[in-house]
């Protein structure tokens, strides 16, 4: 299910269709996804309506989504849909570099991110 929501939402094999990239992203979601919660989000953000991006990131980190710990993150550090905190955003960080479920990509943006956001920005 998550990856027929990919393939709707970036068109691969068949037009993009985020409807129902968004219907079978929230399928797989139901059934305990973490990444279909983040790609949730991810639609959301593109479409602008940031208060919903966070709400979704911050369901993909109850599932222990450790790169939706650093996107809610930036959120917080730019307050796109949630009050603008530094020191959450700085936890959240804190909390993605010690994630078992973390990519590499993620754990370096981590990193980069604390190092700034203790630095003042």
């Amino acid at each position: 299910m998550l990856d027929l929501g990919y393939f709707y939402d970036e068109g691969i094999g068949t037009a993009i269709d985020k409807k129902r990239a968004m219907y079978w992203y929230k399928k797989s979601y139901r059934l305990g996804s973490s990444s279909a919660a983040s790609n949730i989000a991810i639609l959301y953000r593109e479409q602008g309506r940031f208060d919903l991006t966070a709400q979704w990131f911050k369901r993909a980190i109850q599932l222990n989504d450790g790169d939706a710990e650093v996107e809610l993150a930036k959120l917080l550090i730019s307050g796109k849909g949630v009050r603008k905190s530094f020191s959450a955003a700085k936890e959240h960080l804190s909390k993605a570099l010690i994630s078992s479920n973390i990519t590499p990509a993620g754990k370096e943006e981590a990193e980069e991110l604390l190092c700034k956001v203790q630095n003042g920005l």
